[in-house]
């Protein structure tokens, strides 16, 4: 194996980069999104310590809702 020394990584001039006008975190809340991340408040991540617990509660409450919309049409 050919021995290097930290020389030999150094870009070149051609390649240098300019930060002073990036944006941090310009694509982080679209990443979340598509990932199907949600930023909850913290009284919600108190009443709900795992994830188990918090889908567990969102399922009940749309099989609620499902059934007060069938109520509500049946009327």
């Amino acid at each position: 194996m050919k021995n290097t020394s930290d020389s030999d990584y150094e870009l070149k001039d051609e390649y240098t980069l300019d930060y002073s006008q990036g944006v941090r975190g310009k694509y982080h809340e679209a990443a979340m999104r598509s990932k199907g991340f949600a930023k909850l408040d913290q009284d919600i991540l108190e009443a709900f310590p795992s994830n188990q617990d918090l889908n567990a509660a969102l399922h009940s409450l749309m099989q609620a809702s499902r059934h007060v919309k069938l109520s509500a049409a049946s009327l």
